[in-house]
């Protein structure tokens, strides 16, 4: 990568000559040299055999990666740029660096399945996997898994007792997994970390120094995962109604985290992380189905979906809380995810007499407050607006419930095709007051926001009326205490969208022959085409799917296309 040095020209307005500057005063040359090798690979062993009513199956698998690299730069500056050689460079504020990388993992998978009749169905399956990032005693983990699986729609009672039910699987599964993604590597070793910052030592100059690389831990590894699912399929009468059920548990232990939040600041040692906590998700989903037709010609299917998650803490590695109300506050051991704390806004300031008149939340006589300003309530009655007055008011910024319609018919030659999704369970809170849309470079929404401000009818007189407006009067820093986490900031952010809408005709195949063409249809369809959401304020200039609350988002695009495709 090398830069030449270059002028810059400005014209004088008076005399319009053109007035030459050296802008990049000296040439600079970087050279980068990358090595890289990946080395994958996969053995496996397959087995299939049916004896009578009996049908097993086998898998195994061993798999390997292997990624060795290196890399290098260097960097000078020149005085003569016509020579692009490093050695030709100038030796001041010349640079080079560079570092080498490996990784390995290896891995037996194994897989075994069973089934009689078509009736009882069982799998066993499983995961040996070594990593490089553990100590050599911790390096490898054994993950199992099991399923079974009844039809019971085959079992002769049970086609006597309902014959109008076509299929009915009830299954189970339990599955354990290992993952060390988010772990560093090499942390069971000791040892210095070279180089590490410059030091002064006498009278020769800067020299590189060595840092301790902290405690090591021998004894970290994998964390696991353990899932367990129940659920069943079923369809009847045909086909004319079709379900899918599933409940699920997944218990993650071993999560990473450092002692250092339980430990005194004058432990003085970095620690490495450990396997300390654990979380908690369960839910369901459930599908239903419906096909059918009238007569020849109209034919239609209709698919909708529903699920819910919601995920927990179950052990979190922390301080000691100080008093009840500290533990109250940041506990989060035993505690659903994502709740979100904040004041309770009770309205917005009509007059500065009210303002007066109410509990002190700037920390200054409410001197800094202004007619619009969010009002919040003092939870515990002391007379002051704080971080004593947060309180639990939102699930969090992630949807707990998701959903979808699925919708296609056909008629004759005509299609249709109608896709509805939504989610629902979850807020957006808005980071920032109404000057953030201008603050931020002008990516907001600004003048649509401006517009609907608590102003002054007349700006140049400050003892003018208050016009009132939605959103708090406009700051050109903004005020912040308008911008933290409450109720007036807190938006509902469920939705329902209609996401895809189609509508096509094809040709019949009789008008097709003579031109050699064996299928034409043309179409017309629509992405993003309505979304019903909650309008109550910001929420009418958000899209409801985007979590970014300070408006700085381009809004969701409606998309029209008109098309034909051709088979020949």
């Amino acid at each position: 990568e090398r830069y030449r040095e270059y002028y810059e020209y400005s014209q004088d307005a008076n005399s319009g000559e053109y007035k030459a500057s050296l802008s990049h005063t000296l040439s600079e040359l970087t050279v980068q040299h990358n090595e890289d090798t990946k080395v994958n690979g996969q053995v496996s062993l397959n087995y299939h055999n049916r004896l009578g009513l009996h049908d097993f199956t086998g898998l195994l698998l061993w798999e390997f990666y292997n990624d060795n690299g290196d890399w290098f730069n260097a960097y000078r500056q020149f005085d003569v740029a016509a020579i692009d050689q490093l050695r030709a460079g100038n030796t001041t504020n010349m640079k080079n660096d560079g570092i080498p990388n490996e990784a390995a993992h290896e891995g037996l998978v194994g897989r075994i399945n069973y089934g009689y009749a078509d009736k009882y169905l069982a799998e066993f399956s499983f995961r040996y996997d070594g990593s490089y990032k553990f100590a050599p005693g911790s390096r490898w983990g054994f993950f199992p898994a099991v399923s079974i699986g009844w039809r019971i729609s085959e079992e002769n009672f049970f086609k006597k007792a309902l014959p109008m039910i076509d299929n009915l699987k009830i299954r189970g599964s339990w599955g354990k997994i290992g993952d060390e993604s988010s772990l560093s590597a090499f942390q069971y070793l000791t040892g210095y970390i070279y180089p590490s910052g410059s030091y002064k030592l006498g009278t020769t100059g800067m020299s590189i120094g060595a840092m301790d690389s902290g405690l090591a831990n021998s004894s970290l590894t994998w964390y696991e995962s353990k899932t367990t699912n129940i659920g069943f399929d079923g369809s009847a009468w045909k086909g004319l109604l079709s379900v899918e059920f599933d409940y699920f548990v997944r218990l993650r232990d071993g999560l990473l985290a450092n002692r250092i939040l339980s430990l005194p600041t004058t432990f003085g040692a970095t620690l490495p992380q450990e396997n300390l906590n654990s979380d908690k998700t369960q839910g369901f989903e459930i599908s239903l189905g419906h096909r059918y037709h009238i007569g020849k010609d109209f034919h239609y299917d209709v698919k909708a979906n529903f699920s819910t998650t919601r995920n927990y803490y179950r052990y979190v590695e922390r301080a000691e809380s100080a008093n009840k109300f500290e533990n109250w506050r940041n506990n989060t051991n035993d505690r659903v995810k994502g709740i979100q704390w904040g004041k309770v806004a009770i309205g917005q300031f009509k007059s500065y007499e009210e303002i007066l008149n109410s509990p002190i939340q700037d920390g200054n006589g409410n001197k800094s407050l202004m007619p619009g300003d969010i009002k919040y309530e003092d939870w515990n009655n002391d007379g002051i607006i704080d971080d004593k007055d947060n309180q639990p008011i939102g699930r969090g910024t992630d949807p707990h419930i998701y959903y979808g319609l699925n919708i296609t018919a056909s008629y004759k030659n005509f299609d249709v095709s109608i896709f509805f999704q939504g989610a629902a369970g979850h807020e957006v809170f808005r980071s920032g007051d109404a000057a953030m849309p201008f603050i931020q470079q002008g990516l907001g929404n600004g003048f649509t926001i401006w517009e609907n401000c608590w102003h002054l009818s007349d700006p140049s007189d400050k003892s003018s009326e208050w016009i009132a407006g939605d959103m708090p009067a406009l700051r050109p820093t903004g005020f912040s205490l308008n911008a933290q986490n409450s109720t007036w900031s807190k938006m509902n952010a469920s939705y329902l969208r209609l996401k895809t809408l189609e509508i096509g005709y094809t040709l019949p195949h009789t008008c097709l022959v003579a031109l050699g063409i064996s299928n034409c249809r043309f179409f017309v369809n629509g992405y993003n085409m309505f979304t019903f959401s909650s309008r109550k304020r910001m929420m009418k200039w958000m899209d409801p799917e985007n979590s970014d609350s300070a408006y700085r988002t381009y809004p969701q695009m409606k998309t029209y296309n008109i098309g034909l495709t051709l088979t020949f």
